[in-house]
């Protein structure tokens, strides 16, 4: 068992191995794991039933890359990851921030008239800045 989360006393049980887990108890398997964690504290509003997660949560970039056994996308369709490791759990989180566009000039090593275009390059940043 890995990159899972689970809210309830016991519910990893013993002869269960795994890690990169959260349990609100102490029983998620592994060095990596992360216990005794309030699930208000990981996600949105687990009460109406929103497991994505808020942000601060600890369950953000504490995951493991899972890509060679399943696609690298979460359960919404977000790839992973979105920082610098994969969040822990079924949702990926997404920061929401401003998307800069930048206009590059230069050059790009092609002959002086050969292409006839003007090329303009442009690259999204996800997050806060």
């Amino acid at each position: 068992v890995q990159d899972c989360i689970a809210d309830a006393p016991t519910c990893f049980g013993s002869g269960i191995s795994g890690d990169y887990n959260i349990s609100s108890d102490t029983t998620a398997p592994g060095s990596n794991s992360l216990i005794n964690q309030d699930p208000y504290d990981l996600f949105v509003d687990p009460d109406s039933g929103d497991y994505s997660l808020k942000s601060g949560s600890n369950a953000i970039d504490a995951g493991t890359d899972l890509s060679a056994e399943m696609d690298s996308v979460d359960i919404a369709g977000t790839s992973r990851p979105q920082g610098s490791a994969w969040d822990i759990g079924a949702f990926e989180y997404v920061s929401s921030g401003t998307t800069y566009n930048q206009s590059v000039a230069g050059s790009l090593g092609i002959p002086s008239g050969s292409l006839g275009e003007t090329v303009t390059f442009s690259e999204s940043l996800g997050g806060a800045i």
